[in-house]
């Protein structure tokens, strides 16, 4: 493959993966990826996800109902990766400074200097078709309370680097590369 070949291949791959949300899509900041495929024992792959992203939204404390359906994705170029469902939310509380502390380690930190915005910062584990991911990588954080509509909240991140051996992808922003 020459290079004027691998460049073209690599704009339309970018082209076609949506650098920004769609109609009805809200803008979501990814600051941090690390996607992380491993071989288990039993020869299938696993992988290990973390993600950190920061998301605008006005009224985030409807999400503490027991009725809500909330869940992350991650995934690379290629469409592997793997998604996390939020649990429990109704057993989150506010805390003093804003955040919102929930089950498992979950906190949905207030920004200060930004009100309606919100940082997650999330690692979850789960299976993987891929031995090896490839950036960029999207994010798509989306919840429903008690059956309402759905909001979506998607960003991307294209500052990503492989490890030696390609196992593993670590995006952040404003990498150089």
């Amino acid at each position: 493959m020459t290079r004027s070949t691998g460049l073209a291949l690599a704009a339309a791959a970018l082209a076609l993966c949506a650098a920004g949300p769609r109609p009805g899509e809200q803008q979501l900041a990814v600051t941090s990826a690390t996607l992380d495929a491993k071989r288990t024992t039993d020869g299938h792959t696993g992988a290990f996800y973390e993600v950190e992203f920061e998301f605008t939204e006005a009224h985030l404390a409807p999400l503490c109902d027991d009725e809500t359906f909330a869940e992350i994705r991650i995934f690379d170029r290629d469409g592997h990766g793997g998604r996390h469902l939020l649990e429990d939310l109704e057993d989150c509380r506010m805390s003093l400074d804003g955040s919102l502390s929930c089950p498992l380690g979950v906190e949905f930190k207030h920004v200060a200097s930004d009100p309606p915005r919100w940082r997650l910062a999330i690692a979850f584990r789960g299976r993987s078709p891929a031995a090896a991911f490839r950036g960029p990588v999207t994010v798509r954080l989306a919840y429903s309370v008690s059956g309402g509509p759905e909001t979506v909240h998607v960003g991307m991140i294209a500052s990503c680097a492989p490890a030696r051996g390609g196992s593993t992808l670590t995006c952040r922003a404003g990498r150089k590369r």
